[in-house]
């Protein structure tokens, strides 16, 4: 079992926070029946044209692994909102629904390390009003990965369990609680063997998509299954199995009209990830309907991973790829689903898990 997952680049509405088809669709009969209404349940109607804001990524830390960073879609404005202490790194930053605070997660670096828990932070947009959101002690290994709600009123996160006596946790799996961290409670019941990781919210905010992942004996990444549960009932349903040469591989992202879903087959679980999985043909970004129809291959200007979406559903941006093998790094670059008005900003990146904001 694995806690939390390990850098990307490795090996390689309103909140009140502020104020304190491929043939994998799902056929069984009651997925397939609630399939079709799961896509229209989850398109939104839209009062307001939103306003594309900034776009948050991680980059490396001065002290800690992982920093994160803010940038106008121009590539204009970068600058740092927090910074990680030694031996913790921040990762996957994701704005609040107006675009008025951050929510990331603060890992260490050595488990075993003293010195806090492994748990949920939120920032303001300006790098104010740090604050810890939940509280991960116990047979908590660790809160990551956490998604806001389209409402603002709850968030979505991976939470690793298990007895403290055994070398790694034996639960990993989607939990729900309020934007302040209270309320938790378990959403999926992942059987052993298998681990959910990386929530996302459909728009209407009535179903949760996240990557359901499987281990080898020695740790390696195996086959993935892109899952959508039910908040209400936690019922669950397959949206599409991920190719055998794509392990641990996924990062959702919901169109904000919810009628796509972009993913990636570039495996996220870093030195657990097998050579064959750093091919070109990973380096992909694909969109799905919500009812597993509809796969689509994006044809980008570079290879690409871990994809976002601007608000108003025309661009996206993601992390873009250079060279291959030992020579392979990586930027954050912006583009349309078909290519154009393809943008490479000039820093580089290791990880970046880019999450596109509206603007508050």
């Amino acid at each position: 079992m694995r806690a939390m997952i390990a850098p990307l680049g490795a090996i390689c509405v309103l909140t009140t926070l502020t104020a304190c088809s491929s043939g994998n669709a799902a056929t069984s009969s009651p997925a397939a029946r609630t399939a079709a209404s799961a896509t229209a349940s989850s398109t939104l109607a839209v009062s307001a044209k939103p306003r594309d804001g900034l776009i948050a990524f991680m980059r490396p830390g001065t002290a800690g692994e992982y920093d994160i960073w803010v940038v106008r879609p121009d590539g204009t404005g970068l600058r740092r909102v927090t910074e990680s202490p030694v031996n913790r790194s921040d990762y996957y930053p994701a704005w609040s629904p107006d675009g008025s605070a951050l929510l990331f997660e603060r890992r260490k670096l050595d488990p075993a390390a003293a010195g806090g828990d492994e748990a949920l932070y939120a920032v303001n947009a300006d790098g104010a009003g740090f604050r810890q959101i939940t509280h991960c002690r116990g047979e908590c290994w660790s809160d990551g990965e956490a998604a806001w709600s389209p409402g603002g009123d709850r968030i979505a996160f991976s939470r690793a369990t298990g007895p403290r006596s055994a070398p790694g946790p034996s639960l990993v799996a989607i939990d729900v609680a309020t934007v302040g961290g209270s309320h938790v409670r378990q959403l999926t019941r992942p059987a052993h063997g298998y681990e959910d990781h990386l929530p996302a919210w459909s728009p209407d905010g009535r179903t949760i998509v996240f990557q359901r992942d499987t281990f080898s004996a020695d740790g390696t990444a195996g086959p993935t299954t892109l899952m959508a549960a039910d908040l209400v009932t936690g019922t669950e349903r397959v949206i599409y199995r991920l190719p055998s040469w794509a392990p641990g591989a996924g990062l959702v992202a919901f169109a904000p009209d919810g009628r796509q879903i972009l993913f990636g087959f570039w495996c996220i679980y870093g030195d657990s990830c097998p050579a064959s999985s750093r091919s070109p043909r990973n380096a992909t970004l694909a969109t799905i309907h919500p009812d597993g129809r509809g796969l689509r291959m994006l044809r980008l200007e570079t290879g690409a991973d871990s994809g976002t979406w601007s608000p108003d559903g025309k661009r996206i941006a993601f992390r873009c790829h250079s060279g291959t093998g030992p020579t392979l790094s990586f930027k954050l670059c912006t583009s349309t689903l078909n290519g154009t008005s393809f943008t490479r900003f000039p820093w580089p990146v290791q990880s970046a898990e880019p999450d596109w904001g509206t603007r508050a």
